[in-house]
């Protein structure tokens, strides 16, 4: 996780760790029906030093939950032609696929399954899957796909509905995003008023150590370098919106069905 090595004086960053971001896909395939869970998954992470360390992570939490992957190879950045890979991937009888790639490559890698008639029933992507133009660019073959995030508006948490209201009806889209940038000014803010000042310092000693309720990500606490600890979202494109399942979502997860058969 490289921000935290840099020890920064004035940063704090709220954010989830890739060790237990990684376990997500693998906790929601241990409550899946029997004839629901993955047999043959396959790990398809780019080819640069996020996608080495997301993926080591992928394969030390498959390890941790039984799982092997039926493929496990690097994945070519800004690519036009992944059919050796999608060729590969059906030779292995693969069912259930963990991606991490650009929001660019993942929509080719999907168009391209598509045009080679091959489909998974879980699919969840990371960094590639969450972003509008994903959905923008795939319409109704997005439905199904999975995708990682930082927050959701189906939050329990205090403001988060009507922060996800108040963005959908001026962007006319959703968000799993809008809430993390939210909750930074409101730990800010409580950061000010605890300090009773804007200096740095005072700002600094406000927020590094201590804990700030309420906010639309939930409560944050802050260690002593200034980072704390956040679940990593998983939803579930359909019909153009992200559907909560992780954590505590209330979206039932819903298998895809062969590409002639949506």
């Amino acid at each position: 996780f490289e921000w935290q090595p840099l020890k920064l004086k004035y940063s704090a960053l709220f954010f989830f760790h890739p060790g237990p971001g990684a376990e997500v896909p693998f906790q929601i395939w241990d409550k899946l029906p029997a004839n629901e869970k993955p047999k043959h998954p396959a790990l398809v992470s780019e080819d640069s030093p996020d996608g080495k360390g997301f993926g080591g992570a992928f394969e030390a939490a498959a390890k941790k939950y039984g799982y092997s992957f039926a493929v496990d190879d690097p994945w070519a950045i800004g690519a036009t032609d992944y059919s050796a890979l999608i060729t590969k991937l059906k030779a292995a009888d693969v069912d259930a696929m963990l991606v991490f790639g650009s929001p660019a490559d993942t929509v080719t890698l999907l168009r391209q399954m598509k045009e080679l008639g091959f489909s998974v029933p879980y699919l969840h992507g990371w960094k590639g899957t969450w972003t509008g133009e994903f959905h923008e660019a795939l319409g109704p073959d997005s439905d199904y796909i999975l995708t990682d995030g930082f927050w959701s508006a189906s939050y329990p948490y205090k403001g988060a509905k009507e922060l996800g209201d108040r963005y959908e009806a001026e962007f006319k889209k959703d968000s799993v995003t809008v809430g993390a940038f939210y909750a930074n000014a409101q730990v800010l803010a409580q950061a000010i008023e605890k300090a009773g000042s804007t200096d740095a310092a005072a700002i600094h000693d406000a927020i590094f150590g201590q804990e700030f309720k309420d906010t639309v990500v939930g409560d944050l606490k802050f260690d002593d370098t200034g980072f704390a600890l956040i679940p990593s979202v998983a939803t579930q494109w359909w019909q153009g919106k992200h559907q909560l399942i992780y954590p505590d979502g209330n979206w039932t997860y819903k298998p895809a069905p062969a590409w002639d058969k949506r």
